[in-house]
């Protein structure tokens, strides 16, 4: 059992629950041990390695921060539509900052496990009909030895709740200690007694059962207002300045804001405050674009995915992470995924490389997490899933081709020289800048327009490849250049890559085109 690394307890139970379980660092692997970087980060290090001589360097290590970022995209094929939830959390406060007298109240309140605030529809409860201008606030007390009756429970309560929310509880006409101005509107409780509350007053299965959850009602503001507010006054500008998911969301809102909610949740977990901020999306999509091929990104709405820049100084291949959903009524099954598929997850080295993560590949839900792996950015034909009926066993699924799908069945592997050396151009060079990220993004589009049925023609015919081959050639060669060269500005980017382009230009083109008129001059002069 302790073959595998806690990193795979990590995957499987706190970053990859659907519900956004708010999780922390796990302990190292047995074998190693935690230490604080140089930069005050935390990471783990082989004891044997330290032991044997004496000094802190480990054999391997990665990085974990407090701060965490996280896509969750749901495909529900039963009712055509997808929701992409981006989530951003932290335990540290000053991440994700809270006023310090509301968070002083919260830890001298006993029972208080959580406070949620939302602007979702009916505050995210189906069973609720809420004022459509209305917003909710929720807190939630711990029901043990609140006692087994209902009413009493209830008030105890709301009791609890009130003297969080209300600088005194005995006048509830002020604005409360989140300065928003709110009204009771009830208290929920979970599934432990549904069966003694009437029909009216049951809204059954909301919440855990050993929580009851009191209920404020708020005005409702636009998602992107309260996102504007939160990324002003609550998120550092550390994080907010760095880019990564946070752009992704941003650029979301932007598009679908009508489509859009908000929710900062608070939970309590002895004297730590484990922060939440979740921006939602939902939309209706075309059948076509969730039955058979799944284009994760292009579902999000987005043209690639970056990390934050937080975490560009070291290694921390869990703090940023993509995870897919699909639903529906048929038994599915993944039949191919882009860029690749983790079994497992052994070792460290299991997480340098991006790839896929399947808690499960088939049945009624598919449910997969994309890690980026040393990676900082994913485009949106780089993350594909094609799935199909259930065939009877799990090993149906193939990798796909890492984006160079020609230069891959030309030389028969992805592993192959000349398909590394493309990828290592893309990677490190291209998409290290904003000018060469479009490029590749209005490239790509172009390019997977055609290059499937070039590279199942070069499949079926060998000669066919051959001829690929040699047309890739001058190719590659220009491209080796670039390699050679220090790229440090969006100008050194655009004048190298003009540069390339119109050198490939002259070689496929012009050279050709001038060879063609020689020739046919020659051979004019020679008949006549």
């Amino acid at each position: 059992m302790f073959k595998l690394l806690t990193l795979v307890l990590l995957i499987v139970s706190s970053l990859f629950l659907v519900q956004f379980a708010f999780s922390s660092h796990g302990a190292c692997k047995p074998g190693f041990e935690e230490f604080i970087t140089e930069r005050g980060t935390t990471a783990c290090r082989s004891i044997a390695e330290s032991q044997a001589i004496g000094i802190a360097t480990p054999q391997m290590e990665f990085e974990y921060a407090d701060y965490q970022e996280y896509i969750q995209l749901i495909v529900d094929q039963r009712n055509i539509a997808t929701k992409t939830s981006v989530v951003f959390l932290s335990k540290n406060p000053q991440d994700l900052l809270i006023d310090p007298v509301l968070e002083e109240r919260i830890f001298n309140t006993d029972r208080i496990s959580s406070i949620k605030i939302t602007n979702e529809f009916n505050c995210g409860i189906s069973q609720m009909v809420m004022d459509p201008d209305l917003g909710c606030v929720f807190i939630g007390v711990e029901r043990g030895g609140l006692g087994s009756d209902i009413v009493i429970i209830r008030e105890e309560a709301r009791k609890v709740a009130d003297s969080l929310m209300y600088q005194d509880p005995n006048d509830l006409t002020n604005t409360g200690i989140l300065t928003l101005p709110t009204k009771f509107h009830s208290v929920l409780l979970g599934t432990k007694v549904a069966t003694e509350v009437s029909e009216e007053e049951e809204l059954v299965k909301y919440g855990s059962e050993d929580i009851a959850t009191v209920i404020y009602t708020i005005k409702r503001h636009p998602t992107q207002k309260m996102f504007s507010v939160f990324d002003t006054f609550v998120i550092d500008d550390r994080i907010s300045t760095s880019g990564g998911f946070m752009k992704t969301a941003k650029e979301i809102m932007r598009q679908s804001p009508e489509y859009s909610s908000f929710n900062l949740v608070l939970r309590v977990d002895e004297q730590e405050i484990m922060r939440e901020i979740t921006v939602s999306f939902e939309k209706n999509v075309l059948k076509e674009k969730i039955e058979s091929e799944i284009n994760v990104l292009d579902l999000i709405q987005v043209d690639n995915i970056r990390r934050s820049d937080v975490f560009s100084d070291g290694f921390f291949p869990l703090n940023s992470v993509i995870q897919v959903i699909i639903t529906g009524d048929e038994n599915l099954q993944v039949k191919r995924v882009n860029p690749d598929v983790k079994e497992t997850i052994e070792t460290i080295d299991d997480l340098i490389e991006d790839g896929w993560y399947f808690v499960s590949k088939s049945g009624y839900e598919i449910d997969g997490r994309y890690l980026f792996g040393e990676k900082s950015f994913i485009l949106k034909d780089d993350l594909i899933l094609s799935i199909g009926p259930y065939s009877g066993t799990d090993e149906m699924i193939q990798v796909g081709g890492g984006g160079c799908l020609i230069a891959t069945a030309a030389f028969g592997s992805e592993m192959a020289p000349q398909v590394q050396l493309l990828r290592e151009i893309r990677d490190n060079t291209v998409l290290q800048t904003e000018s060469g990220t479009s490029f590749m993004t209005g490239f790509n589009q172009f390019y997977y327009s055609f290059s499937p049925v070039i590279a199942d023609y070069e499949r079926e015919n060998p000669v066919f490849k051959e001829v690929v081959k040699i047309t890739l050639t001058p190719l590659l060669t220009s491209l080796t250049l670039l390699q050679y060269t220090d790229i440090d500005s969006e100008s050194d980017m655009l004048g190298y890559g003009i540069g390339i382009i119109l050198l490939n230009i002259g070689m496929y083109f012009v050279v050709p085109a001038v060879l063609i008129m020689k020739i046919r001059k020659r051979i004019y002069n020679n008949l006549f």
